[in-house]
């Protein structure tokens, strides 16, 4: 008796190995197999009907505050409405003769001037910056932010910052 129970015992176990073997081999991708062999019949893996966006995680008040050396600053919540993000830099105003990004993994802001002359187009950049962030010049002193005419170019901060 003992050994016709052994003998049951490998055959389910071989007869499962076999199964389980016919299913690895023979599944199309895409494929889900529920317990009984039949394609199809268990639910997707779990996914959200409303993917994230990366503007989920961003600030919904209307004002934050950033941080500096000298203290902190609010300003207006940029991350409303900003244009488009690009290498983890949020592109706040993009014109034909600037554009205005901001950091976040350092607080950093960078006005690009694009076209001469660009003592003009530095004037309105600026303007933009403290209209978009709705500060003050002191206020926008205390920031970090870097003026240049190329993304790597010369760092000449803001204008109204060395009065």
């Amino acid at each position: 008796m003992k050994k016709t129970i052994y003998i049951l015992g490998i055959a389910a176990g071989i007869g499962i190995l076999g199964y389980l073997g016919f299913i690895f081999l023979f599944k199309r991708p895409g494929q889900q197999i529920n317990p009984a062999g039949q394609p199809g019949a268990l639910p997707p893996i779990a996914t959200s009907t409303n993917p994230k966006s990366i503007s989920d995680s961003f600030p919904k008040t209307p004002t934050i505050d950033i941080g500096t050396s000298q203290g902190v600053v609010e300003v207006k919540n940029f991350y409303i409405h900003f244009a488009y993000t690009e290498e983890g830099s949020l592109i706040l105003k993009d014109g034909d003769d600037y554009s205005i990004g901001y950091k976040p993994d350092n607080s950093g802001f960078l006005i690009y001037l694009k076209t001469p002359p660009l003592a003009s187009a530095r004037e309105k950049a600026e303007n933009d910056f403290l209209d978009i962030l709705g500060i003050s010049q002191s206020d926008a002193c205390k920031l970090t932010v870097r003026v240049a005419t190329a993304p790597n170019g010369e760092n000449s901060g803001l204008s109204f910052c060395f009065n």
